[in-house]
């Protein structure tokens, strides 16, 4: 039973990779999901596709783990063994009951069940080191790159969507003022989507997967392959924090490859990052005519007078956006209700200090358990840098949620 156990987790996690960039959803509109009459896309919850197989996941993991509690006494051990079960238990319930006059309470719930949903699935990948490296997942990586990389191309190339929303959430291209564009000499273009919500999601996913590629597995002329593919398809995208996201960690195996004998007398790989994400968004204050980066810089402005006015258990999770407007203005042609494009940010204007609280003591409780799986973790968290400073779609939105859960857990190792 437990190959059977095990072959069957395998099939659901390989779904997992697959459906990841997609976005394909039952939606849940409430009362709660309007901000002053308009309807906010992140207050909406949303029941995904590839949640199907997520949960059926769990179920299996469950199974496999039948006889552990029985009783009491043996929850109890369970809860002190796994101390993050019990921070994130009661960082949720404190969360909750101190902001029960939230403008949206359903969404903030609703978030806090879907960062449990990763966390769990980041838990289960880093308890299943040999599944992630099976040779069924390297197939599903290069499969899912080369389908959304043809996708992105017949977009780009014919403007218009293939099969439309019902073939995995492909968005509608055509006769859509709200897509994203880019201005050439005497036309506009716009970018392709694949089966992912925004160009940027696009990039970015493809970015992870090559890095899975590269880091986890021998080389090959499909990796090759899929490089190449998913490059165009980033270029295409014009997507600066893929790209970066891409560059990064190419320059961290040159620079271990090439300067060994000087490697001891370089910065770390950790202090590059850290430097990194605050040069980044220092940046954003030299680029004052540019939209993107004015854009940036606003909502990061608003962030930290989110903070400033809820400094305790800040403005609630996921309540950034029906805030936005209290604390500045952001530029725009429309209405634009956002969450800051900074992750850390982002976090510290809906948290506040309890929220940074939590997070050190649930990296203290992880390292008593975990330890990073070098040289993985390093090409991983340079390659999440650029985009935790400069977006927000891998803490915000499905598909970049989900990323952050298999990134992180196959770069961390039992001790």
């Amino acid at each position: 039973m437990r190959f059977r156990s095990t072959t069957l987790q395998l099939i659901l996690f390989c779904a997992v990779l697959f459906l990841l960039p997609t976005n394909l959803f039952l939606k849940f509109v409430l009362p709660s999901s309007y901000v002053s009459g308009t309807l906010v896309d992140y207050l909406i919850p949303k029941f995904y596709l590839s949640d199907i197989p997520i949960l059926l996941l769990f179920i299996t993991w469950i199974y496999e783990k039948r006889n552990m509690v029985f009783s009491f006494r043996q929850l109890r051990a369970l809860l002190h063994r796994h101390s993050c079960i019990a921070l994130i238990s009661a960082f949720a319930l404190i969360h909750v009951f101190t902001h029960l006059d939230t403008p949206s309470l359903p969404a903030t719930v609703w978030f806090i069940a879907k960062l449990v949903e990763v966390w769990l699935l980041g838990t289960w990948i880093t308890e299943h080191p040999p599944l992630t490296r099976n040779k069924a997942v390297f197939f599903v990586l290069i499969a899912t790159i080369l389908f959304q990389s043809s996708l992105a191309l017949y977009q780009y190339r014919t403007q218009r969507s293939f099969f439309g929303y019902l073939f995995l959430g492909e968005a509608r291209l055509d006769h859509n003022p709200i897509v994203a564009k880019t201005k050439y000499p005497g036309s506009v273009q716009i970018l392709p989507y694949g089966t992912t919500p925004h160009p940027n999601v696009l990039a970015g996913v493809i970015v992870g997967y090559l890095v899975l590629l590269w880091a986890l597995f021998p080389k090959t002329r499909w990796t090759a392959v899929a490089t190449i593919f998913g490059g165009i398809i980033v270029l295409l995208t014009e997507s600066t924090t893929a790209f970066a996201a891409g560059i990064l960690p190419v320059a961290l195996f040159l620079y271990w490859k090439y300067v060994p004998y000087v490697k001891s007398k370089l910065p770390s790989p950790l202090f590059i990052i850290i430097l990194f994400s605050i040069l980044a968004s220092a940046l954003l204050f030299f680029f004052p005519q540019d939209t993107s980066f004015l854009r940036r810089k606003q909502l990061e402005i608003i962030a930290l007078r989110m903070f400033q006015a809820h400094p305790l258990f800040g403005a609630g999770l996921n309540q950034f956006t029906t805030q936005v407007e209290w604390f500045g203005y952001v530029s725009s042609t429309v209405r634009f209700l956002q969450p800051t494009h900074n992750v850390a940010l982002l976090w510290l204007a809906e948290t506040g200090i309890s929220g940074m609280l939590f997070i050190a003591l649930f990296v203290y409780i992880a390292h008593k358990k975990y330890s990073l799986r070098l040289p993985v973790a390093m090409f991983i968290l340079f390659s999440l840098a650029p985009i935790f400073t400069l977006d927000h779609y891998l803490y915000s939105l499905q598909a970049g949620q989900l990323l952050s859960a298999i990134l992180i857990g196959v770069s961390l190792k039992k001790k």
